[in-house]
């Protein structure tokens, strides 16, 4: 499918131009709000679940990875926590 660019590919272009080192100030501004409308968006996404834990990790990190591995550890338990 000529023309589809998969999310995980723009998300991979988006972080190489960050670590480029400084652009424009008008990047740099669409850059700053598209990250704050991703926050908002979680966050009224999370409004509605009611009370819950998140745990935000990364995906920088291969399944290998010893951090990878901690952050599954300590995720797994709270899976099977009673809110009751």
């Amino acid at each position: 499918m000529a023309g589809i660019v998969s999310t995980q590919d723009v998300n991979k272009n988006a972080e190489k131009q960050l670590y480029a080192g400084p652009q424009s100030r008008w990047r740099e501004l669409r850059f700053t709000f598209r990250i704050i409308g991703e926050f908002i968006q979680g966050f009224r996404a999370l409004h509605f679940v009611g009370p819950c834990v998140t745990i935000f990790g990364s995906a920088r990190f291969e399944e290998g990875h010893t951090y990878y591995k901690l952050a599954r550890e300590l995720g797994l338990p709270s899976a099977f926590w009673d809110s009751r």
